[in-house]
């Protein structure tokens, strides 16, 4: 969930730091927002240009320090 929360932001326009204290969850994290970004391009919901954006706005940090300039916090937490 808070993966697809993370990619709306980002195609949205907001950069967004993807948090995790495992840094084996970020490959998994990439793989879905990707096959997601791919799947909406095919369907022409959004441009390649689009998706490139929305990749450069996603950062992935294990750093909760990274965070602390953050305007606002989402946890999404099983």
């Amino acid at each position: 969930m808070g993966t697809g929360i993370a990619q709306v932001a980002a195609l949205a326009g907001d950069k967004v730091w993807i948090y995790d204290i495992a840094e084996t969850a970020f490959s998994k994290s990439k793989r879905q927002i990707d096959e997601s970004l791919d799947f909406l391009t095919r369907k022409e919901k959004i441009s390649l240009q689009q998706k490139e954006d929305c990749l450069q706005r996603l950062q992935w940090t294990s750093r909760l320090e990274d965070l602390s300039r953050c305007n606002l916090v989402i946890e999404a937490i099983i």
